[in-house]
């Protein structure tokens, strides 16, 4: 899971099925959430993938999902300062 970069703010989730965390695995200066899901809690992760519906050119960290999956918040500075956005699906 951990890359060459900066790795944090993780979230384990959905019985530890889905991981929730921030990164700058993409070597842009910024910080944005990613998502890593497996088929059991026997198998290791896949690859994190970018949510991009969530980043901005700026950082987004700290992704916090609730139980039932349908709200992420999560803190970024698009607007200047640290903020806290949330998103629902």
């Amino acid at each position: 899971m951990n890359s060459p970069r900066t790795d944090g703010d993780a979230r384990l989730v959905a019985g530890g099925l889905e991981l929730y965390l921030s990164s700058n695995r993409t070597g842009s200066e910024g910080t944005d959430c990613y998502l890593a899901t497996r088929s059991t809690t026997a198998e290791p992760f896949a690859a994190p993938e970018l949510i991009t519906e969530l980043n901005s050119s700026d950082d987004e960290t700290d992704p916090w999902i609730t139980s039932d999956r349908r709200h992420i918040f999560f803190a970024s500075d698009r607007a200047g300062d640290n903020e806290i956005y949330e998103a629902a699906r």
